[in-house]
């Protein structure tokens, strides 16, 4: 907990905001100094990378229910936004190859690469595809069925926002994110941006994973204890966990004119945790119920 050891604090403090300044100042050399991919190290080699990509993409079709059988018919003519797709256009390619029209990818850091090994998933993928998907997804490179030659922006096109905001105007028919709105520096910007970015009757699909990404001591909780001042002089320009509970996603998602339809948590810690944490809790999380609290993760729909 926070205030417990305040040796242990104040290391930590000092080099959380010296990395901070670095990555503020140097964010590409950052990424690449931390090897971020945006996806976690145990999916890192080609199939299970590539099997990561094919479970994100089949979740969003369940919570959209849609069936495997009426995915091209679905998908046919619309556009897709997916906010922080990390280093590889994995699910892009696959919304794009199964008949999207055009699949919009916006982050806040400079990801995207076309390694060996990020062409090597997208080739394992697309190898696994019928025919009809095959060819339609080796169309959307500059070369065709070459990964390494980059994305044709009428295809697949990425936006690098220091916001992580599309701008995008009444543009796509589905929105999707997995473990990263959790991320965001402005939740209730990055709302009205889905709001704005929408079509009428358009649909919003998120995972949302609230646990410390490794950032707590011995408590899952006790991340939350830090000061909100400290928080953000440590860890504002690196992307790490902003913090917000259930509360203030539901609370987005009233400044805006979408519909939520479902929040179903998935994971949630012990009751012990919670009541070990809550009287070291920082000000903008005193008050939290413990439902709002022990959450850990959960897949939240909405319509417009």
């Amino acid at each position: 907990m926070f205030g417990i050891d305040k040796k242990e604090d104040t290391i930590r403090f000092v080099k959380a905001f010296l990395t901070n300044q670095y990555a503020r100042i140097a964010p590409r050399s950052y990424i690449k100094y931390t090897n971020e991919t945006g996806r976690g190290s145990q999916w890192e080699s080609v199939k299970n990378t590539a099997e990561y990509f094919r479970l994100s993409f089949n979740e969003y079709l369940k919570y959209l229910k849609v069936s495997e059988e009426d995915t091209a018919e679905f998908l046919f003519g619309k556009r897709i936004l997916e906010y922080g797709p990390g280093d590889l256009p994995g699910v892009a390619l696959l919304y794009y190859a199964m008949g999207a029209e055009k699949v919009y990818c916006v982050d806040r850091f400079p990801l995207i690469s076309f390694s060996e090994f990020n062409a090597a998933v997208l080739n394992e993928l697309i190898g696994k595809m019928t025919t009809e998907h095959q060819q339609r997804a080796k169309s959307c490179f500059n070369h065709y069925g070459e990964p390494k030659s980059g994305l044709k922006k009428d295809c697949i096109e990425y936006i690098i926002n220091k916001n992580g905001l599309s701008c995008l105007n009444n543009e796509v028919d589905i929105i999707c994110s997995r473990a990263v709105l959790e991320h965001v520096n402005d939740l209730h910007a990055t709302f009205k941006d889905m709001d704005m970015a929408l079509k009428p009757d358009g649909v919003v699909v998120h995972k949302v994973d609230l646990k410390s990404h490794g950032m707590h001591r011995t408590n899952p909780l006790d991340f939350l204890t830090w000061p909100a001042v400290l928080w953000h002089l440590m860890y504002s320009k690196k992307g790490v966990p902003n913090r917000w509970r259930l509360n203030q996603y539901r609370k987005a998602f009233a400044n805006t004119k979408l519909k939520l339809e479902l929040i179903e948590s998935i994971e949630k810690c012990n009751k012990t945790d919670v009541d070990e944490v809550r009287p070291y809790l920082a000000k903008q999380f005193v008050g939290l119920s413990d439902d709002d609290l022990s959450c850990l993760s959960f897949w939240m729909k909405a319509v417009k």
